[in-house]
């Protein structure tokens, strides 16, 4: 696979990385793999990087459920959704009061 390849593959998105005391400016990539999705996201000095099994919804929503990336516990703790109309992102965690919104810069490609 080539570099041009993976960069294809990827949606770029900024947006709001909310917790219950926090709330921080987030950059991540949505990257497409062969049987999932990878989503980095880049907080300041920190990178957290979770995994999601994507599906169609109704009216061009693309639902989601993972996890994060090398974490103990519970597995399928998140939920996305994604809207190919106007390219925006939501996630949110079902133990933890953590949500993440912003916009995205293209759609995302599902085969």
């Amino acid at each position: 696979m080539l570099a041009q390849d993976i960069k294809a593959e990827s949606v770029f998105c900024r947006g709001i990385y909310s917790t219950q005391n926090s709330l921080k400016y987030a950059e991540w990539n949505i990257i497409k793999r062969i049987s999932n999705f990878k989503i980095v996201f880049k907080l300041d000095d920190d990178s957290r990087t979770a995994k999601f099994k994507v599906r169609k919804g109704n009216a061009g929503i693309i639902v989601g459920t993972g996890g994060w990336e090398r974490e103990t516990g519970e597995k399928t703790s998140l939920n996305m959704f994604f809207s190919q109309t106007n390219k925006s992102f939501k996630m949110t965690s079902r133990y933890s009061y953590l949500r993440v919104q912003g916009l995205c810069d293209k759609k995302i490609i599902i085969n």
